[in-house]
């Protein structure tokens, strides 16, 4: 997938899901993830990881900006008939 936004960022992936049950959320389980995902990554040589978060879920946003992300564009979805808008945050490897 390609965001107008971030079309002129080279060498980029995006993190498309990144999700942990309500049960198992405080644990570490998240940032583990995305630890693995950062790896992975740089494995293959990438350097910059994005990913799009819905504008009204500030909590995630706040976990993504913690984790280093930050807002760099925003994009429009349809979910039904309601056009929503997600923030498209980037993180530099």
């Amino acid at each position: 997938m390609s965001e107008a936004c971030i079309d002129d960022i080279d060498n980029k992936i995006q993190l498309q899901r990144l999700y942990v049950s309500e049960k198992r959320q405080g644990l570490g389980i998240g940032r583990e993830l995305m630890a693995r995902a950062e790896m992975e990554a740089h494995k293959m040589g990438i350097k910059n990881l994005w990913l799009a978060s819905w504008e009204l879920n500030v909590e995630v946003e706040r976990i993504y900006e913690k984790a280093g992300f930050k807002k760099f564009g925003s994009m429009e979805f349809m979910l039904g008939t309601a056009e929503l808008k997600d923030w498209v945050m980037i993180k530099a490897l």
